[in-house]
C-alpha cells in the first residue's frame, strides 16, 4: 500500500515548529569545533562535567546511562570537544 506524502500534511501542520538557535562552540586546546543546534539542557551539563572531571583524573572506565533520546550521543559529542582527543563513539 503506497501513502501519499500529501495524507502526513495534517500531521505536520499540528506539529509546533521549534527553530533551532544553533551555533559552533570551540574549547580553548582543542582541535575540535562542534555545532550545538541547542544548549545541553537537563541533567546534560553536569553529566558533561562530571565525565570530563573523569577523564581529567585519570578515570579509565566511565559509563553514560540513560533512556532512548535522552542526549547520551550529544552529551558525549561535547565532552569529546571539551576534551579535544580523538574518540570512538559507538553508538548501537
Amino acid at each position: 500500500m503506497a501513502v501519499s506524502p500529501d495524507s502526513f500534511e495534517p500531521v505536520l501542520e499540528a506539529v509546533p515548529q521549534v527553530a533551532a538557535e544553533g551555533k559552533f562552540v570551540h574549547y580553548e586546546g582543542s582541535p575540535f569545533e562542534l555545532y550545538q543546534p541547542y544548549p545541553p539542557a537537563g541533567d546534560q551539563p553536569t553529566a558533561i562535567e562530571g565525565l570530563v572531571e573523569g577523564l581529567k583524573d585519570g578515570e579509565v572506565f566511565q559509563t553514560l546511562l540513560g533512556v532512548t533520546g535522552s542526549g547520551k550521543t550529544f552529551t558525549m559529542a561535547n565532552v569529546i570537544a571539551q576534551m579535544g582527543k580523538p574518540a570512538i563513539v559507538f553508538a548501537p
